[in-house]
């Protein structure tokens, strides 16, 4: 059956269409040679254009962004110079701050000022646009350890210069504001007439000032019309800190597009001043874009060409079909032999062709019988394939499996051992320090010698903290003199006995100043020292340094050093609590000395007594039962010391934790609340507790965190919730009720040199309203359906400022949870020094069922913070306290923190 079929292949190689492409060969080749010259020498001189354009408008925008920069570079050391940051007083830089705030909108996002210690006293209250900025909860944390700080510490900058830090990422801007935290920061340190370093002045710039520097001089060239014109800024490693992709700053290094003109300028500095981050601007266009001159000129010379072409085609048709008709019905029947139409026979004709058509129809006879006897061949392997490959796909499946759970096993393995490891050592190192102190506790009730038990102290010590030497001096404060010295360590020998006067120069004269243990690392020299101690203790090559007092009920008895040499390690927070701990053992074993030698001369006096009135015993008689009986009083004082000693700790912890309520004082059906806090040592300075108010239509939550850690903190602590419970009596208005605690608590605060963080927050369950007021502590946190919000309200900690609270208003409904967090919460930190964050907090709120009871939530999130510190220790009291509105039909449970035991409402 004859089936025409045209193949393109076949119809290019034949003749017909050799005569046509000879033709178009010799009409446009020479067209074509020309337009190619004529376009590559216009496509040079545009892109030399382009390329100078682009050139000039990177160097103009490096030159603003500069200027820009160096304009910020002036004010920090202006504001670091003014009378009000050299007086050092909070409540003249913060308004100072927020006039420079206002003035120079929007370029900055927080200043901060830090005291020579790294305390930051004073930070900006007032955002760019006018509204409220909680820079308050800045004051009193430390900025030691970060570069801007420490290289004016160090004193590793030109006088006259300001430190720039590179574009970061800012975690207290990124908390205040609630963005990404992008900024640029100067600093320059804060000097008195004498030239001696008090503080460092910070401004954290608006990074998005510099981005829209660079988008302006980026629209000019596309208003223009090259509107592929793109800017990049890029810092001295290469990686993008501006683009119009929007790309995250510092998150990946420039690489230009093909296809693209790329210019560069970079920074060389501004005016005569050692400033100049070495940043580059990246001018790029498209090339298309730059070159589109070029091409119009190539596309009209090819529509000539193609016009001249299409005349020749139509020439070469005509004399092609008058060559090419004898050959076509052959040519047809072969291109569908060759389409597999094995069907197709040729009409035979006579003369040659008419031979080849009749050889061609034999050879497609043939063909049809070999094609029908393959076929069955390829049937039949095809169905054995199919088989053998359906067994080595199952095979496959069985394999993987198989290799999934061993790796699943193998993981589970790995993170039990290393989880297992991590407990046995922290186990062991807690072991380690208990056998110290009980052997250090035994020898001194066991000895009455004071010389062996301040010794045995001393020995104690070196293995309590590893210490190359330990030396315990007591003092007579009167007198101005050492009664007794003892040491001991390997490193022992070098410590020799000094003058009380000539002792008052070091930093054992500041800790009998100020009454509290002194950490001194041996990297920097300590300001506390004098010069020639400090110089003293380099000819002796000691390193860090721990001094700690011998005080018995606020009576100074003597200190208690702790050195080690440069090359050993640094003393650790840990050992200073090690060291406290024994020097209160000491003074408790120097006070029972001096009461055993009063006790002694107190039986000598009464001996001499009974010899000289042996005459006069039946009249003394009672006399004598009753002074021996205040003698056996004072034994059984001893007795008590001694085992307050031991269970001192113990019993301060039982009486924090019984401090804080098991339960609330009001309708469990009405209201559910839960808490707990961890403590980073045996006692902590957090607090929670619950207050009824007087219309039993809701309650009054509590959170609060001292400064500081140990007994004081939890004394303070103590205080402070008897103040707060006593106030509550006659008002619970939050803000009413944090203004009269800071008049209460101010002056005993300031005096032990500690302030209190709080957080009110009431709940009427009637109007179904929370009203909240903060006084240093974070914003309490709304969880309302499956999303996290802050409640926006702030103030100083108690004791650091005369302030006046405010108070803010907010609906509390059924469905939703609050969750009221102390600083320990976020600034809990692992291994690597990451923090927990607000992020991961938030993260670990939304994985929770919001329907689980409260004690399980707060567990969980407890959990989550452990897991994320592992091993690392705990710097700072946790403290969680949750609540939720209740339906009367439903029962909620509590957990009491102590006992654990469940109480359904």
């Amino acid at each position: 059956m004859d089936q025409p079929v045209e193949s393109k292949q076949r119809r290019f190689v034949s003749l017909h269409r050799r005569l046509i492409v000879l033709l178009l060969l010799v009409g446009l080749l020479p067209l074509l040679v020309v337009a190619m010259l004529n376009n590559l020498q216009s496509a040079r001189t545009l892109t030399d254009l382009a390329n100078s354009q682009l050139r000039e408008l990177a160097v103009s925008s490096m030159e603003k962004i500069e200027r820009d920069l160096f304009d910020r570079y002036g004010n920090v050391q202006a504001f670091a110079n003014s009378d009000g940051a050299r007086a050092m007083d909070p409540l003249r830089i913060i308004p100072l701050m927020t006039r420079m705030t206002n003035i120079y909108a929007p370029f900055y996002r927080l200043m901060i000022v830090a005291d020579s210690s790294g305390t930051v006293i004073a930070a900006s209250s007032a955002r760019p646009d006018g509204t409220y900025l909680d820079g308050a909860s800045l004051i009193g944390q430390t900025v030691r350890g970060e570069e801007w700080f420490e290289i004016w510490q160090e004193r590793r900058i030109r006088p006259g210069t300001v430190f720039v830090d590179d574009v970061h990422v800012d975690r207290r801007v990124a908390r205040l504001y609630g963005d990404d935290g992008y900024v640029v920061g100067f600093s320059h340190g804060i000097f008195n007439q004498s030239g001696t370093l008090i503080g460092v002045w910070l401004n954290l710039v608006d990074w998005n000032t510099e981005q829209a520097i660079l988008r302006t001089a980026e629209q000019r060239p596309q208003d223009e019309g090259a509107t592929t014109v793109r800017l990049t800024l890029v810092n001295r490693d290469g990686l993008i800190l501006s683009n119009s992709a929007d790309v995250p700053p510092l998150s990946r290094s420039y690489v230009p597009d093909p296809g693209v003109l790329v210019e560069q300028a970079q920074s060389q500095g501004y005016a005569d001043k050692d400033f100049g981050l070495n940043w580059s601007v990246i001018a790029t266009q498209q090339r298309t874009e730059a070159l589109a001159t070029a091409q119009r000129q190539t596309l009209q010379t090819l529509l000539s060409a193609v016009g001249l072409g299409v005349l020749v085609v139509l020439v070469g048709l005509l004399a092609a079909r008058l060559i090419t008709r004898p050959l076509q019905t052959l040519q047809v029947a072969a291109d569908q032999v060759a389409a597999g139409n094995l069907q197709v026979n040729v009409p035979v004709g006579p003369g040659e062709i008419g031979q080849v058509a009749q050889a061609f129809n034999s050879m497609t006879s043939q063909l049809r019988g070999l094609y029908a006897s393959l076929e069955e061949q390829v049937t039949q392997r095809t169905a054995q394939l199919e088989v053998t490959l359906n067994d080595l796909q199952q095979r496959s499946v069985e394999l993987q499996l198989s290799q999934e759970q061993l790796s699943a096993t193998n993981r589970t393995l790995a993170e039990s051992e290393q989880r297992y490891r991590s407990l046995f050592e922290r186990t062991q190192e807690v072991l380690n320090e208990t056998e110290v102190l009980y052997r250090t506790a035994r020898s001194l009730i066991g000895s009455e010698q004071l010389g062996t038990v301040l010794q045995s102290v001393v020995d104690g010590a070196v293995d309590a903290i590893s210490a190359n030497a330990v030396s315990l001096m007591t003092i007579d404060m009167d007198a101005r003199e050492v009664t007794s010295f003892v040491r001991g360590g390997p490193g022992s020998a070098a410590i020799e006995l000094v003058a009380f006067d000539e002792l008052l120069d070091g930093l054992s004269g500041w800790v009998l100043r100020h009454e509290k243990p002194a950490l001194s690392p041996g990297s920097a020299p300590d300001p506390r020292e004098s010069t020639s101690v400090q110089q003293r203790r380099v000819a002796l090559d000691n390193g860090s340094i721990i001094v700690v007092p011998l005080l018995y009920r606020s009576t100074m008895l003597g200190t208690m050093t702790a050195i080690n040499r440069r090359d050993q390690r640094e003393f650790t927070p840990h050992d200073v609590e090690l060291l406290v701990t024994m020097a209160n053992q000491a003074a408790v074993a120097l006070q029972n000395a001096r009461l055993y030698a009063a006790a002694q001369q107190e039986l000598a006096e009464r001996r001499r007594v009974e010899e000289e009135l042996r005459s006069y015993q039946e009249h003394l008689e009672e006399q004598v039962a009753t002074r021996t009986a205040e003698l056996a009083q004072v034994a059984a004082e001893l007795g008590v010391i001694n085992q307050h000693l031991r269970e001192g700790v113990a019993l301060a912890r039982d009486i924090q934790v019984g401090l804080l309520p098991d339960r609330p004082p009001w309708d469990l059906q009405q209201l559910n609340v839960f808490g707990m806090s961890l403590a980073a040592s045996e006692v902590g300075g957090d607090f929670y507790t619950y207050i009824a108010t007087p219309n039993h239509a809701g309650g009054m939550v509590a959170v609060g965190d001292i400064s500081g850690k140990g007994i004081g903190a939890a004394l303070m602590m103590a205080l402070t919730t008897s103040a707060l419970e006593t106030e509550a009596r006659t008002t619970t208005a939050p803000a009413v009720l944090l203004n009269t605690l800071n008049q209460t608590l101010a002056a005993r605060l300031r005096g032990n040199q500690m302030n209190a963080a709080v957080l009110l927050v009431s709940i009427d369950q009637d109007r179904q309203e929370i009203v909240a007021a903060n006084a240093g502590m974070i914003a309490p946190l709304l969880i309302r359906d499956g999303a996290v919000h802050y409640i926006d309200v702030s103030g100083f900690p108690l004791g650091t400022a005369q302030h006046t609270y405010q108070e803010l208003r907010i609906a509390f409904e059924p469905n939703d949870l609050l969750l009221l967090v102390s600083d320990g919460v976020v600034e809990a930190h692992n291994s690597a020094a990451e923090l927990y964050g607000f992020e991961r907090l938030e993260h670990c709120i939304r994985a929770i069922d919001p329907a689980i009871s409260l004690n399980t939530l707060i567990e969980q999130i407890m959990v989550d913070i452990l897991r994320f510190t592992g091993s690392s220790e705990q710097h700072d009291d946790i403290t969680v306290v949750a609540l939720r509105p209740a339906s009367p039909l439903m029962a909620y449970t509590l957990v009491s923190p102590s006992t654990s035991d469940e109480v359904t409402g």
